[in-house]
């Protein structure tokens, strides 16, 4: 052979050995094989099947139409894995109820894990008819299946599906799950601009209506509203056509139900009109006032209110009911109003929003470890009750123990304390003078002493085994620990966690105390905010006290819940409580 050839190839052999090296060092891939059968035990053919790893990365295949699947390579990795297809509820392996997150694959390079088994159930339907208020359909109107929910301990309605009207008026809301709605209907907002003279305006408001309505856009609105820009808030009509989400009728949906006949007629809307002037300590532009009308009812929403720059304000189309007229200046001049505003059988005028520098809270926070104080963010409040929840979170930094929250509106609050990870706290005490305020306390003026507050960070542990009543792991168990009737207020007082495959749990950082600790093979996200859950589930709870820095080890049995379906999102189902 040419020495000069051989030099030539050399390299080629190289790059061979060298990539062989690099095949025999990357892990094989894993597989995994399994069944999705319906609720009925009909094999689901044609579904998608999803394998998703913990950084995103996806896998997907579909079933043949004896329901079976095979995904062979995937890279080893910590995985879930769900089975979705039009018409039924999508599938999580594992789930018991805890979420329907379900549970993880642990799949290793070159292993094969088999007779994974997913379950659909069929998805339920809602049907019906929208008439307007001269009992014609009502064409292209939104209308939403909603649950009642518990956000931050306050309850409220959460759109779940949403379509429109057709040409007879009618409406199919499909693919939900099984569970208690409410059903509304909404008529579109517009915004209309006019120009020209008063009644040239108004001609041209009712005739701008009029095709709209014969669109199936507008119904029923008057034809006296005020020049200027008009922006209607329409409020929804409830099932069976009432308007107030209180007294309407809640649907019960079974799976696979088709529930017929959720029909709603909408009523003329009645109109009322809001008229005020901001007033007080002015900034210097009216321009940084943020006015917002909120709604003290849950489900009925609010609205942002426009100012003109000599501060005064024209709210149009609200509806009969109790309002608060939230105002507010942001920065290092805080400026901040509430106002009580009853709407009724009339409009209102000389409605008079009064800015001042509000309420100041001064105070202390004392940690069990001074260099924790380091980590420490600061000190917030967080409107509770009927206090608007527009005034989000009012936070003041610590510095040296030392705190001062300035601009609060009269209202009633919880304070909490803010920190940065991996730091982990629990409040020991907090009291306002003489008063022990961690359940939350009223603010009406300026207190004239400080908020103490105590916090540690070596609170109890709880480690602790999930069982079924036969006495196997309740993996996917959705734990609870619920504390003493007395602190139920708090929102950081509640934890929770979900049992991993060996029916195992962890809490730890708990605040010393007396506790209900529960297990249950359903439950969705917030519902333990609810009395009425409390109420039914609490008495098979196990009664837990924990100590300053104890650790706990026990065993549960799981209850029974209402079974949930659908997919979940694992991250947000049971997130960290904040303190």
């Amino acid at each position: 052979m040419n020495p000069r050839a051989a030099l030539r190839i050399l390299p080629v052999f190289a790059v061979v050995a060298f990539g062989a090296s690099l095949l025999a060092q990357a892990p094989a891939p894993a597989a995994v094989y399994g069944v999705v059968r319906l609720s009925t035990g009909e094999p689901a053919g044609n579904a998608i099947v999803n394998l998703k790893r913990s950084n995103g990365h996806l896998y997907s295949t579909q079933t043949s139409s004896d329901g079976t699947f095979a995904i062979e390579d995937a890279a080893p990795g910590d995985y879930r894995i769900s089975a979705s297809r039009d018409g039924d509820l999508p599938a999580m392996y594992g789930v018991i109820g805890s979420g329907s997150c379900g549970l993880p694959l642990a799949l290793q390079s070159g292993r094969r894990m088999e007779n994974i088994a997913l379950e659909m159930a069929p998805a339920g339907v809602i049907t019906g008819r929208i008439r307007g208020p001269d009992g014609q359909p009502a064409i292209k109107i939104p209308v939403q299946a909603m649950k009642v929910v518990y956000q931050s301990n306050r309850r409220t309605l959460q759109t779940i599906k949403s379509t429109t009207t057709d040409d007879r008026g009618e409406y199919r809301l499909f693919g939900l799950t099984p569970g208690s709605y409410l059903v509304a209907a909404r008529e579109p907002t517009i915004t209309i601009t006019y120009a020209g003279t008063e009644d040239q305006q108004r001609v041209a408001y009712c005739i701008a209506a009029s095709r709209k309505a014969t669109q199936g856009g507008v119904l029923g609105l008057a034809c006296d509203l005020p020049p200027g820009e008009v922006t209607p808030r329409i409020p929804p009509a409830y099932f069976p056509g009432v308007d107030s989400p209180s007294t309407a009728t809640v649907v019960e949906l079974k799976p696979g139900d088709t529930f017929g006949g959720v029909d709603i007629r909408i009523g003329k809307p009645v109109a009322r009109t809001i008229r005020g002037t901001v007033r007080g300590v002015l900034p210097e532009s009216m321009q940084s006032v943020a006015l917002s009308l909120e709604s003290r009812e849950p489900g009925l929403g609010g609205a942002q209110v426009k100012l003109n720059a000599d501060g005064t304000f024209t709210l149009t189309s609200v509806r009969p009911g109790r309002y608060l007229l939230y105002a507010k200046v942001s920065g290092a001049n805080a400026l901040s109003s509430i106002t009580d505003v009853d709407v009724a059988a009339a409009d209102l005028d000389g409605i008079d929003v009064t800015l001042s520098k509000g309420i100041e809270v001064s105070g202390h926070l004392q940690m069990d470890n001074p260099d924790a104080l380091a980590r420490i963010i600061g000190v917030s409040l967080s409107p509770i009750g009927d206090t608007p929840s527009a005034i989000g979170n009012l936070t003041a930094p610590v510095s040296n123990g030392v705190f001062r929250i300035q601009g609060i509106p009269p209202g009633e609050y919880q304070a909490m304390v803010t920190y940065r990870s991996p730091l982990d706290v629990y409040v020991k005490s907090m009291r306002l003078g003489t008063d022990d305020v961690r359940n939350g306390f009223r603010l009406d003026a300026t207190p004239a002493e400080p908020l103490e507050i105590v916090a540690g960070n070596n609170g109890g542990v709880v480690d602790g085994v999930a069982l079924t009543r036969s006495g196997q792991l309740a993996a996917g168990a959705a734990v609870i620990l619920v504390p003493d009737a007395s602190f139920r207020k708090r929102m950081w007082a509640f934890k929770t966690a979900t049992a991993d495959a060996t029916g195992a749990f962890h809490f730890d950082v708990i605040a010393p105390g007396s506790y209900r600790i529960l297990a249950l093979d359903a439950v969705e996200a917030g519902a333990w905010q609810s009395p009425d859950f409390l109420s039914r589930y609490e008495s098979e709870g196990q009664p837990l006290t924990i100590d300053e820095g104890s650790t706990r080890k026990i065993q549960i049995v799981m209850t029974p819940g209402e079974p949930l379906y659908g997919s979940c999102d694992a991250d947000s189902m049971f997130p960290p409580p904040t303190r």
